[in-house]
């Protein structure tokens, strides 16, 4: 009851308000492609199903998987083939990712929102299963990327037109690489404080790098292609987000898993200082219960820390992932050519 309303609003409101220039008006005699939508339906759809519900049934474990897969990607085949044959009204026009500067911007803004949509659903979920924070607070958390969103926004506009846009670009993926080496840092004693300044960095970020990104993609295309270009980019960018909750819910699993195994092997009795832990521990139960049920319940105390730390590293890990996804696609913006004069 909250989406809908502003959705409902958003969309009359691009009905009456909204109007498309000439070169976006619909073409004479142009005809839909209605096998190859259907093709593209059932490829984003079971993808989608894969990519949600994969990680919990463990992947290609489960024969559900295995089959949606399959036909997931038999259907993007088909779909793709149809795209290649047909030359006249094809859903999308694969030959314009022959232009460097829309195949780079639209690789640049994949990684983008796989990096920023699968960080806004990390960060809560680490408060509120790690430490115990409330919804409300988990939400709380989030402020900051807002703030730095306007921040992002005022700087942008008040450089625009004086700093060239690959260098407003670079500055932002810089700032989101920073933020998520912040975020890197974190432990069990932070407080709300200590994720201001990296939520801070990635919302001014975003904002720095997303529009110029956009504005060179497009910049060397015909502008009976803009729309066209426009849809393809929308599509990738869905399918950065989905492929990065997607693979950021399973690192967690995965690393989470990896480095219970590389520190349970300190979590035995030649380790000294695990055998001090333990025996403080049960000498402090030992007050309320038996002995062997106290020693029972400091090495179970002993566990939970193993499964806490190892959940914690997990997230240090695909957060440090984010950060460097994040450096990696600064060459591919290098490569873009910034269009001064722009004649379409």
């Amino acid at each position: 009851m909250i989406n809908a309303p502003v959705g409902l609003v958003c969309a009359v409101s691009l009905v009456k308000l909204i109007k498309d220039p000439p070169y976006a008006k619909k073409q004479e005699n142009a005809k839909m492609d209605f096998f190859a939508f259907g093709m593209l339906v059932v490829w984003i759809l079971l993808l989608q199903v894969v990519l949600d519900k994969g990680n919990d049934a463990g992947w290609f474990d489960a024969s559900w998987v295995c089959w949606l897969m399959g036909i997931s990607t038999t259907a993007g085949i088909l779909f793709f083939y149809t795209q290649f044959k047909n030359k006249k009204d094809p859903l999308l026009d694969l030959r314009l990712l022959k232009n460097l500067n829309f195949l780079f911007g639209t690789l640049i803004q994949m990684v983008l929102l796989f990096v920023l949509i699968a960080s806004a659903m990390l960060l809560p979920s680490m408060l509120q299963g790690l430490m115990g924070y409330t919804a409300f607070l988990g939400g709380v958390s989030m402020i900051p990327r807002g703030l730095g969103s306007l921040a992002g926004l005022i700087i942008l506009v008040t450089v625009t037109g004086k700093v060239p846009e690959k260098i407003s670009c670079f500055i932002g993926l810089v700032l989101i690489g920073v933020g998520g080496l912040l975020f890197g840092l974190l432990n069990m004693q932070i407080s709300l404080a200590n994720v201001f300044l990296p939520n801070f960095l990635y919302g001014t970020g975003m904002v720095m790098s997303m529009t110029p990104v956009i504005n060179l993609s497009c910049a060397t295309l015909k502008k009976e292609d803009l729309t066209m270009g426009s849809s393809m980019q929308n599509l990738m960018k869905n399918l950065g987000a989905s492929f990065g909750t997607s693979i950021a819910t399973t690192c967690i699993s995965r690393f989470s898993q990896m480095h219970q195994n590389m520190m349970v092997g300190y979590l035995n009795d030649l380790n000294p200082i695990f055998a001090e832990r333990v025996h403080n521990a049960t000498m402090h139960m030992a007050q309320y219960v038996d002995l062997d049920t106290a020693h029972y319940m400091a090495l179970n105390q002993m566990h939970f820390a193993l499964l806490e730390q190892s959940t914690l590293w997990a997230f240090i890990d695909t957060f440090r992932i984010f950060a460097l996804a994040s450096f990696v696609i600064i060459p591919l913006l290098l490569l873009m050519r910034e269009v001064v004069n722009k004649q379409n």
